[in-house]
């Protein structure tokens, strides 16, 4: 081998050539592997962020259903145990409204422990659960006691009741119908109800996670590629597979579960990453878990991105069948250019091979020219290097134009087949769509947080103020100032008088006093009135003259743009919200002011109603108030009674009177509840005849818990001496004779004959009291049947004076037509003092004129001892009464007429509702 030799050409060959080639494809390679590094980079950077995106909108859809039942548990917490009847039937109203307005909502249920509701329940354990669930296009009430043996102490129930957190359920198919075909995979999601930082109740909701499938569908960074979502304990929620939705991927693949560690890795919160290859798909996969962190509670879910490991490897494996097609060009033309340069002489292969080594090393100089003019294959083979030099050095400067962003530069190829130049132009072409893709996309990310940060502004403000005044003004400010607006105004439906329904200006930013003026809006009366008649947002480019302007200390201007959007809830209308601006408001303006109003209007609905329970519990209150004061007045009259044997035998007489007109039953049981009177406005009431009552339990006319608790009471009560319902205004569930159960008005008195305890009942049917009253002389008539017996008894019509005057509103009249007397009960409605009264003439209060002609013939007919009925209308200190009156003509012992008793009836309620 040392003696061959090798000639000037064939040296040049092997020489350069070698070198050549062994410097091109080590650099060609490592631009290739960097290349192929770098793609695979970006491929699980973009699974990431996209992973990580779309488990942040998850966690903010559960997050918002969170939020709705944090609400509901805070309304929870306003109920006094006096008043929770009344309340709870405008919860149970809330709860439906939530289910009507959240179709993804199974379920909206409370439960409340017995303890904090029932005065006469004692134990730990026990609750009562009320809610509505859906049942196809059905909204069904559900009503049950739970617990009532004691707590389980397994349950998720006595997690909640223990630990007073959030609780959210993992996933379950379930179905309320029991039909398999009906089962949806729902969670539940509970909040407790904590009242001075005792455990209550919770309030919760079953939640459709149907909702999430649309989303992981919609998840697909690269051909190949899905999502899906699983739960703490690693049930299914959203899959590609519909049938592995519901089931735990332990069950359904226990090898990629435990190869993954997933459990343990989603219990921890945070981002993780592995391969596996999967025996169904047939390919390897790449997984990305990003966390999803259930607000206020110690649970994570997972969204998973899968993709298969062979995009990359399609990726790669382009960038190096285009590296190795260019690697051989490139040794094709250098080895052409060699062969040239080893058949001239040595000065051009020797300036040749120089531009080849500086080409090789990439150094890419304009200035390399092989100055040779010859038209042999030398001067050919200094064409092609000049040519190829002049190529790269554009390709050369149009890859760095590109690497720094100028994606507009131009670039001719060096020919059709200029595969480099077309990788180029093409690289080019997708950085440029790239670019304007990520700038469309940011453009839209950055409209979902400016509208994302606008909705948790107003829901805080929502969750931070009470009254309805201070919430609409912060909220139309912070509107104002978000939307970039002029001014604004809120208008709020005032309904309170039927005939008189109007929107009224209950706050507003920078308007002028002129508009101020004009504070309330008929229904389709301007733009406001339409706004709210056809439900729908009003847009203005060009507003009306004279309309609104915008006035500062520099001079007056006309603005560009008004929106009206109205305030709906269920599709009615509870307000419009005005807003102006001198710029024109975007459509993505519009959307966020429209499901914006969409929260406002709820929670002025909210705000309403609770406004409504405070005035209830005030009127319940002021009840309280007014049966202590009668207790008193029993006291006081009592006494009265005791003075004189004579007053005594009047009391009789009006007792009788009483006896014989009252429209409310009248009941006497003794200590054992056994029936010993029943007046005819009882037999009316019941069914009951007196001699079917009498000698009765008077479970005979009780219903459900009252009926079974009833002797209880009484044998604690003659014990203990504890007054439960003694001396109370209660509603009780009554029994018909013909089955029929309603509601009545009952309250118990005690008294004594001798040693012998007496209880009186005055019961009055709730739902039917105005046939009551027109049924009234008819009662009178079935009253006198019980004469005889009630003057057998002084103390029995001791009995009766005192439940009449605690329960009626009682009047007594000289023939002059002045009052005499008048207890407690009237005062209190009235507003006045005793004092007052004395000495006023009948009529005094009455508000029409006219009336005072039918009060001189009412006057006639009781000097000539008729008992006559009316209904009179009165003005009391600003208060509009109306009162159902009858009067009832009394006679002393000598047959004379000397005075007149008024038994009346508070309709006010009746007529308004009329």
């Amino acid at each position: 081998m040392k003696n061959i030799r090798f000639n000037l050409n064939t040296r040049m060959m092997v020489y350069l050539l070698s070198g050549a080639t062994f410097i091109y494809l080590i650099s060609l390679g490592t631009v290739i592997m960097q290349t192929i590094n770098s793609t695979k980079k970006d491929t699980y950077r973009i699974v990431e962020k996209t992973a990580a995106e779309k488990a942040n909108l998850i966690k903010s859809v559960i997050d918002s259903d969170i939020k709705a039942i944090e609400i509901l548990a805070d309304v929870g917490t306003t109920f006094k145990m006096a008043a929770f009847q009344e309340w709870e039937k405008i919860y149970l109203a809330q709860q439906k409204a939530i289910l009507q307005n959240n179709p993804q909502y199974i379920s909206v249920a409370t439960s409340f422990e017995l303890k904090y509701i029932d005065s006469t329940y004692n134990n730990d354990y026990g609750r009562l659960m009320r809610g509505y669930y859906r049942e196809g296009n059905v909204i069904k009430l559900f009503d049950a006691k739970r617990n009532l043996e004691g707590d389980n102490y397994t349950s998720n129930y006595y997690k909640i009741k223990t630990n007073k957190k959030h609780f959210i359920s993992n996933p379950e198919l379930f179905s309320y119908t029991g039909n398999e075909k009906d089962a949806v995979l729902n969670t539940n999601i509970s909040v407790p109800i904590l009242k001075n930082s005792d455990f209550v109740g919770l309030a919760g909701a079953d939640v459709n996670m149907n909702y999430f499938q649309t989303i992981t569908d919609s998840i697909q960074p690269y051909k190949g590629s899905y999502a899906f979502i699983l739960s703490a304990d690693g049930t299914v929620v959203a899959h590609p597979k519909e049938d592995w939705i519901g089931q735990k991927l332990s069950t359904i693949d226990s090898v990629y579960a435990a190869s993954g560690n997933i459990d343990k890795r989603i219990d921890k919160g945070k981002t993780f990453t592995f391969s596996h290859h999967d025996t169904l798909m047939g390919t390897a996969y790449q997984y990305t878990f990003s966390p999803i962190k259930i607000r206020k509670t110690d649970t994570n879910w997972a969204l998973a991105v899968a993709f298969p490991t062979t995009i990359i490897e399609e990726r790669t494996n382009s960038f190096l069948r285009t590296g190795i097609t260019i690697g051989i060009l490139g040794l094709i033309v250098m080895g052409f250019i060699i062969s040239i340069i080893a058949r001239s002489i040595s000065r051009p292969i020797i300036k040749s091979t120089k531009i080849l080594k500086e080409l090789s090393n990439g150094n890419i100089d304009k200035k390399n020219h092989l100055d040779i003019k010859t038209k042999n294959e030398l001067g050919e083979m200094a064409d092609s290097v000049n040519q190829l030099t002049e190529g790269l050095y554009r390709t050369a400067e149009f890859a760095s134009s590109v690497g720094n962003g100028e994606l507009n530069v131009d670039f001719q190829k060096l020919s059709d087949e200029d595969m480099l130049g077309k990788a180029l132009l093409e690289m080019r072409d997708n950085l440029t769509r790239a670019k304007e893709e990520e700038a469309k996309r940011k453009k839209e990310e950055e409209i979902r947080r400016w509208a994302a940060d606008g909705y948790s502004i107003i829901n805080d403000l929502l969750r931070q103020s009470k009254d309805l005044q201070e919430l609409s003004y912060s909220i139309l400010s912070n509107i104002i100032k978000y939307v970039d607006a002029a001014m604004g105004a809120i208008y709020v439906l005032n309904d309170a008088e039927k005939d008189d329904i109007y929107y009224e200006m209950i706050t507003a930013v920078a308007y002028e006093r002129e508009k101020l003026m004009r504070d309330k809006v008929r229904p389709e009366e301007g733009l406001v009135g339409r706004c709210a008649h056809e439900k729908l947002t009003i847009h203005l480019r060009e507003i009306p003259e004279n309309y609104v302007s915008v006035t500062s200390g520099l001079g007056e201007s006309k603005p560009r743009s008004l929106i009206l959007i109205p305030l709906k809830v269920n599709e009615q209308v509870l307000g419009v919200i005005e807003l102006v601006s001198f710029n024109e408001f975007k459509d993505y303006h519009v959307d966020f002011l429209e499901k914006a109003a969409e929260n406002v209007a709820s929670d002025i609905s909210t705000t309403k109603i609770n406004q409504r329970t405070e005035v209830l519990l005030k009127q319940s209150q002021q009840q309280a108030d007014e049966l202590a004061q009668q207790e008193e007045e029993m006291r006081q009259n009592m006494e009265e009674i005791q003075a004189t044997q004579e007053s005594l035998k009047e009391s009789q007489a009006k007792t009788q009177m009483i006896f014989d007109n009252i429209i409310d039953a009248l009941v006497t049981i003794d200590s054992h509840g056994i029936i010993e009177l029943w007046n005819p406005a009882a037999e009316e009431l019941f069914g009951y005849t007196s001699k079917e009552a009498i000698g009765q339990n008077i479970k005979l006319i009780m219903y459900g818990e009252n009926a079974r608790d009833h002797d209880n009471y009484i044998k604690r009560y003659l014990k203990t001496g504890q007054r439960h319902v003694l001396g109370k205004s209660r509603e009780v569930m009554g029994m018909h004779k013909s089955g029929k159960k309603f509601q009545v008005e009952l309250r118990l008195e005690e008294g004594r004959l001798g040693n012998e305890a007496k209880f009186i009942g005055v019961l009055r049917d709730l739902t039917e009291k105005k046939k009551a009253q027109e049924d009234i002389e008819q009662k009178m008539e079935q009253l006198k049947e019980l004469k005889e017996m009630a003057e057998t008894s002084k103390e029995e019509m001791k009995l009766l004076v005192d439940g009449v005057k605690n329960v009626s509103l009682y009047v007594e009249y000289d023939m002059n037509r002045k009052i005499i007397d008048i207890n407690e009960n009237f005062l209190n409605l009235l507003g006045t003092k005793k004092s007052e009264m004395i000495g006023v003439k009948q009529g005094a209060f009455e508000t029409d004129p006219e009336k005072q002609k039918e009060f001189n013939q009412l006057w006639k007919d009781l000097s000539a001892g008729k008992t006559r009925r009316l209904v009179q209308h009165i003005m009391a200190k600003g208060k509009n009464l109306y009162f159902s009156e009858v009067y009832i003509p009394v006679r002393n012992l000598n047959g004379d007429i000397y005075k007149v008793i008024n038994l009346a009836i508070d309709i006010t309620d009746t007529i308004r509702k009329k």
